[in-house]
């Protein structure tokens, strides 16, 4: 006699070698392990674009962290339209974008009790000499 076969949904596939058109689409309708293939894939990549945009490493982890975390989310609204890798990318640069914006608000803007905190401690620095 013959071996028994378990049936096709019931045996364990190799994600990593996989498409990433399948993988897509796999995840797309809930696959968990279709969709952590996807991020394992791209992540040394999302973390390269994040240290190139960014040039700051916590700011990049920070990035290419969210970005993945992003795509998870967003996966559904991936249309085909264009390459996977393309939309994946869209997605780091913005998330890049968005977390150098709150640098850059968080690095000159203090609230307004921080503000408040320093002209105690030192009066003249809110002085303005025109």
């Amino acid at each position: 006699m013959g071996r028994i076969r378990q049936p096709l949904r019931e045996r364990s596939l190799d994600y990593a070698s996989l498409s990433d058109p399948v993988l897509v689409t796999r995840a797309k309708a809930g696959g968990r392990e279709a969709l952590e293939a996807l991020c394992v894939r791209h992540a040394p990549r999302v973390e390269s674009l994040a240290r190139h945009l960014l040039r700051d490493p916590e700011d990049a982890r920070d990035a290419a962290q969210e970005a993945l975390a992003k795509l998870c989310v967003r996966l559904r609204q991936f249309r085909g339209e264009a390459q996977f890798s393309t939309w994946l990318h869209r997605l780091v640069v913005n998330t890049c974008r968005d977390v150098a914006q709150r640098q850059r608000t968080r690095t000159h803007d203090p609230l307004p009790e921080e503000l408040g905190a320093d002209l105690e401690q030192d009066p003249t620095r809110g002085v303005r000499i025109t």
